[in-house]
């Protein structure tokens, strides 16, 4: 089981960071960290992490994919959210975005002597401000809307839709295609 939850966050993984790689020769891009759940994941014994990774397809449309994993002594979840980010400003990865984020969540809980494994597809509507700082730092804010199709959990009945808020700090880069001047 232990090693079925290891394959599963290595592949997630892989593909979360070729998901935003395709054009890294000529495109703007960035990678993040989101670290409010795992702030907020250790105070409840949990170790939590989100990643984000971005790319600039053109001036006003990114592709972004967010990465989670999430471990504790009855928990672990994996889950991949990729899809397009709009922003009206036409400055690439800086500005005000506004992203539809589908996406997949594998989740093993135990509770009591029951063990409890579920798939669920799940989707985000977010909308947020990102700063790409000179020397290449970045940082954005965000909220939105979480659906997941999958809401039992054990005999305990969860609502489909989440709110959340994201904080994410990272480093952004480019590199200039040799062609062009």
């Amino acid at each position: 089981m232990k090693a079925m939850r290891i394959s599963y966050i290595i592949i997630f993984f892989l593909f979360g960071i070729s998901s935003f790689s395709i054009y890294s020769q000529e495109r703007k891009k960035a990678v993040l960290i989101r670290p409010l759940p795992l702030a907020a994941g250790l105070g409840i014994g949990m170790v939590d992490i989100s990643l984000e990774g971005q790319f600039a397809y053109k001036p006003n449309i990114s592709l972004s994919s967010i990465t989670g994993f999430a471990l504790s002594q009855h928990e672990s979840r994996v889950s991949l959210l990729m899809g397009p980010q709009f922003r009206p400003q036409n400055d690439y990865l800086n500005g005000i975005f506004i992203g539809l984020y589908p996406g997949y969540k594998v989740r093993s809980s135990k509770l009591s002597d029951n063990a409890v494994f579920y798939h669920s597809f799940i989707a985000q509507l977010e909308s947020g401000y990102e700063w790409v700082f000179e020397n290449g730092y970045t940082m954005n804010i965000s909220g939105g809307v979480l659906y997941t199709s999958n809401t039992a959990y054990g005999s305990v009945k969860i609502s489909p839709y989440q709110f959340s808020i994201a904080l994410g700090i990272g480093y952004s880069f480019s590199r200039k295609n040799a062609l062009q001047k």
